[in-house]
């Protein structure tokens, strides 16, 4: 039997999809990944071309699979600084740190951007792993339902978002190319803040922060 090339995945019920799937399907994506028990748009037809575009231009990508994980309770920030080697005493409220959560034998469990909403209230911007399912002392852990959108440019950092996510903005460039698109403010992410926005009918709220 002759081996299949490009094998194809099964869209079906039983994987989760996020606010953004039917837009990547209008954008022609070729295929999906399964990431955090989501689709994940990985493909959409020639992938030297997506790095110069990344490169020269402006890049938007799927990444509401990036499940956030609330941490919230009386324990919440006792409990965080131990799952992390990260001293979360030096992030102040609304700001984001990149965090590793680490097991007791020295591994890494995932690596996930955390975000200080309030002295006892987190967020972990979770990569492929169900961390969600480690809960101990005093604490509620839950999914909040956001969905973030990652877009890329060169060489500062500026973004928008949407009315039901979060964008996490590495390295950037061309705000005046992803503005039409978003019809969000443009403002400034420094050393990882997080920015409350607003969109132009003032009734959209969106939270921007700097990967």
């Amino acid at each position: 039997m002759a081996i299949e090339e490009n094998p194809g995945i099964l869209l079906y019920m039983r994987i989760r999809k996020s606010p953004y799937y039917y837009a990547s399907r209008q954008h022609g994506v070729r295929r999906y990944s399964v990431y955090n028990h989501a689709y994940h748009p990985r493909h959409y037809g020639d992938p030297v071309q997506e790095y110069w575009t990344l490169l020269d231009g402006v890049t938007m990508w799927d990444v509401g699979v990036e499940r956030q994980i609330e941490i919230s309770g009386p324990d919440a920030f006792t409990f965080t600084n131990m799952m992390t080697p990260r001293d979360l005493s030096k992030c102040a409220v609304r700001q984001a740190k990149y965090a590793f959560i680490t097991l007791p034998d020295g591994g890494i469990a995932n690596d996930p951007v955390l975000l200080g909403l309030e002295e006892n209230r987190f967020w972990l911007s979770l990569v492929d792993s169900d961390i969600g399912l480690w809960a101990h002392l005093d604490v509620t852990i839950g999914e909040v339902d956001v969905a973030p959108v990652q877009s890329a440019w060169r060489p500062c950092c500026r973004g928008g978002a949407d009315d039901r996510g979060l964008l996490a903005t590495p390295a950037a460039r061309g705000p005046a190319k992803l503005m039409p698109t978003l019809n969000f403010v443009i403002c400034y992410c420094l050393a990882g803040r997080l920015a409350e926005l607003k969109a132009g009918n003032g009734r959209q709220h969106a939270r921007v922060v700097q990967a």
